[in-house]
């Protein structure tokens, strides 16, 4: 399981200069699984940059190494140069060499073709391998931004409380030589909720790290019994004074963690209540009976709070986004939630935030119901 997104590859480039070769290749393509895709032929690398400055949408591209407008030992190089990151790139060559291959791949080609040997299976096999190897890379770059956001976080949430226990433990010993002891208590005190505060910390962020240990039971799971725990769990922890409503429908069964789906919910339930400034907190959970894929089950947790800006729907799932400047907490929260969402093959977003509320919406795989 990964939580990196499918890219999909709709569209064939194919620089050819030689139409021979072009023909044979369009042939051989239309023999593999690709074979539906569009295909579009350019004859320079001028043209197919040009094309491409309009067209951003991911596409495989292959690339011959011998065209007009390109010295053939870096034409490779100058395409992935100036392409976005998320184009498959296969070099075409007539050289069968072990450092010509080397050399197309560490310019930045996914794979390369042979033109003395390839067939329908070679290319369909290639295409699928870059294809393959894209996705590792994409996967890879994401894991080292979110590793980069955590770090950041770590240091800049840790040092805060930290900063302040030093600066109490000052105070402390100068209010002892000073013989104010009532001083010394209440920085003592100050030391103690920053050292929970640290653990607090410390604790997400572990649990971010181990979101993937809470889906390793993937099974067919009743949203409803989940939801019902992560009420109870959320209105014992927060012992809230209002009187606050939770109301769970039915909802079809998932294939998922039923911890993991239960910490979402609770996440949700428990974000529902705190940062709700109405009279009588009210949550709805429950399935939204539109969404158009019959392969997911959207569970929705619907408050009436006072709604979220819309520029705010994805920031608050980055890592360290806290729903207010005065809110305790690490800021993982809703990060681990998504993190779980993808690791069950699904995902959480907010469907609608309006000033009268907040829907949150988690997608997972529909379970098959046994038949009749």
């Amino acid at each position: 399981m990964t939580e990196a997104e499918t890219i999909e590859y709709k569209n064939i480039y194919v620089l050819e200069d030689n139409d021979e070769h072009f023909a044979a290749l369009r042939k051989l393509l239309n023999r593999t699984a690709y074979g539906d895709h569009p295909i579009q032929r350019f004859g320079t690398v001028e043209s197919f940059l040009e094309h491409i400055r309009e067209n951003l949408t991911p596409a495989i591209v292959l690339c011959d190494q011998n065209l007009p407008d390109s010295d053939a030992e870096n034409t490779s190089h100058e395409v992935i140069r100036m392409i976005p990151d998320n184009f498959v790139v296969i070099a075409i060559t007539s050289q069968n060499n072990e450092v010509n291959s080397s050399h197309l791949l560490q310019n930045g080609a996914q794979d390369y073709i042979l033109k003395t040997e390839w067939t329908s299976n070679s290319i369909q096999r290639s295409i699928s391998n870059a294809i393959d190897r894209m996705m590792l890379i994409e996967a890879a770059r994401k894991a080292n931004q979110e590793l980069d956001s955590f770090t950041r976080m770590v240091s800049h949430d840790l040092k805060s409380p930290l900063a302040v226990i030093l600066l109490d433990t000052d105070h402390v010993i100068r209010a002892i030589d000073d013989g104010n002891h009532q001083d010394a208590i209440e920085h003592i005190h100050s030391i103690r909720d920053e050292a929970k505060r640290s653990t607090q910390i410390i604790e997400s962020m572990l649990a971010y790290a181990r979101a993937s240990w809470h889906v390793s039971d993937m099974t067919t799971v009743l949203p409803e019994d989940c939801a019902s725990d992560a009420k109870k769990l959320a209105l014992s922890q927060l012992q809230e004074k209002r009187e606050v409503k939770v109301r769970i429908s039915p909802i079809d069964p998932v294939i998922g963690s039923e911890t993991a789906i239960t910490q979402i919910l609770q996440n949700l339930i428990t974000n529902a209540i705190k940062y709700n400034g109405a009279l009588r907190p009210s949550i709805h959970v429950y399935q939204d009976k539109e969404h158009k894929d019959d392969n997911q089950v959207a569970i929705c947790v619907e408050d009436n709070g006072n709604g979220l800006p819309s520029d705010k729907h994805e920031e608050v799932f980055n890592i360290g986004t806290r729903f207010s400047q005065d809110a305790s907490g690490s800021g993982l929260g809703l990060a681990i939630c998504r993190r779980l969402a993808r690791f069950m093959s699904g995902e959480l977003s907010i469907s609608e935030s309006t000033d009268y509320g907040t829907t949150f919406c988690l997608l997972l795989p529909r379970a098959e119901l046994p038949e009749v």
